[in-house]
């Protein structure tokens, strides 16, 4: 069980213990401490925003709703790259968002692709790319192996792994899709992910979508961090907002964690 800290320690680093039960962090000369989840040295095919969740139309866009219970942290903040060695590893950042992928569309067929470390968002300016401005079609040096494509009539299923097309069918897929621009705004202090337009999976899918609404869970420090759930029309999610700093190593992290989980365990039972 990982337990919320107190509201000043909500940074980075935060992060290093709470995901450490679920994978293991590694330092990569190009990004600094990144983490890989267990799931990707049990299945060599594991792709970020693929496996383990689907895609959900909400008040702030297109918003990936994990079935892992740490789903509220990789797939909300920071930026997933794939790597020789390690495949898909997770590189942090503190500005939530319904999701950070890069979408194309074209056909019969929506495809995205996690963004990469180096892209950031920010209200007013929009994204930069290693701190520099870029213009809305802007392909943050992605290629076609790093997106995965399906039938946009089955852009909404649950289990949207199977749906995927195979690699040997993803370069013409690729190329018969584009950039679909506008993708990300920043309204009513909401980062909103419009993506393909819901109006475009809608008349696809013969579906009406109606969306749900994003609501922040309630944590107080001490209490177990909980994954997040469906509740009507309501996606009840923790989204901490974090300060843009990194004192600690993650061993420096779980060491001090841990003392102050035991620390809470001896009060609660006394």
């Amino acid at each position: 069980v990982v337990y919320a800290p107190p509201e000043d320690q909500y940074n980075v680093s935060f992060f290093y213990e709470s995901l450490a039960p679920y994978g293991s962090w590694v330092a990569l000369p190009e990004y600094g401490w990144c983490w890989q989840p267990t799931v990707v040295t049990v299945n060599p095919h594991w792709r970020p925003y693929l496996n383990g969740g689907y895609w959900v139309w909400t008040d702030h866009g297109w918003y990936w709703s994990s079935s892992y219970s740490w789903g509220w942290a990789p797939f909300h903040y920071g930026r997933w790259v794939q790597t020789p060695r390690q495949r898909w590893v997770w590189v942090p950042d503190t500005v939530w968002g319904p999701a950070w992928v890069h979408w194309r569309h074209g056909g019969d067929h929506s495809g995205w692709a996690p963004l990469p470390p180096g892209s950031r968002y920010q209200s007013g300016i929009g994204f930069t790319w290693h701190g520099k401005n870029i213009d809305i079609s802007f392909s943050f040096g992605l290629g076609e192996r790093d997106y995965c494509f399906v039938p946009t009539r089955r852009f909404r299923e649950r289990d949207l792994a199977p749906m995927a097309i195979a690699p040997a069918q993803v370069t013409n897929v690729y190329n018969t899709t584009t950039i679909v621009n506008n993708t990300y705004v920043y309204n009513d202090n909401r980062i909103i992910n419009q993506g393909v337009p819901v109006q475009t999976v809608a008349l696809s899918s013969g579906a009406t979508i109606q969306p749900l609404k994003v609501e922040t869970a309630t944590i107080n420090p001490g209490d177990a961090i909980k994954s997040e759930r469906q509740s009507g029309n309501r996606i009840v999610t923790f989204r901490p907002k974090l300060a843009d700093q990194t004192p600690e190593s993650p061993e420096q992290v779980a060491a001090r964690r841990k003392t102050t989980q035991e620390q809470w365990q001896k009060e609660r039972d006394a």
